[in-house]
């Protein structure tokens, strides 16, 4: 059996808003990390095929599949169960099926908390 390896600096974003995935992913980048941007979760599923991030954030209303629905199946999947899922929202529209325990960053929020979190979790220090 093959495994994936994760890529810790690798960051996943699948957000139905370009204009909030750009700001995040542009931060990201300028924080050192890798960023993968896709618009749909048809589009993450072919990302998730080849490399495995240490992070995914992912809008909790997406176009084929809402959010909470792709977390369900990919905590099925044993390569990518233990992957950092963190849901973004508008405040208000949050789905009621969001399991306890999972991170939410709600739109347009603060990016450099958000990027504060990541970096905490990741052990950088900020510097590239």
């Amino acid at each position: 059996m093959t495994s994936r390896k994760r890529n810790r600096g690798l960051i996943a974003i699948v957000d139905n808003d370009p204009v909030f995935e750009d700001q995040i992913a542009e931060a990201l980048t300028d924080s050192g990390f890798e960023v993968i941007a896709v618009t749909s979760g048809y589009e993450l599923l072919s990302v998730l095929s080849i490399d495995r991030p240490s992070v995914i954030i992912m809008d909790t209303m997406l176009s084929w599949i809402d959010g909470p629905r792709f977390l369900e199946a990919l905590q099925r999947n044993p390569f990518l169960r233990d992957t950092r899922v963190i849901f973004t929202s508008r405040r208000g529209s949050i789905n009621e099926r969001i399991p306890e325990g999972i991170e939410i960053f709600y739109k347009p929020g603060d990016i450099k908390r958000l990027i504060g979190l990541l970096i905490e979790e990741d052990g950088r220090d900020g510097t590239t």
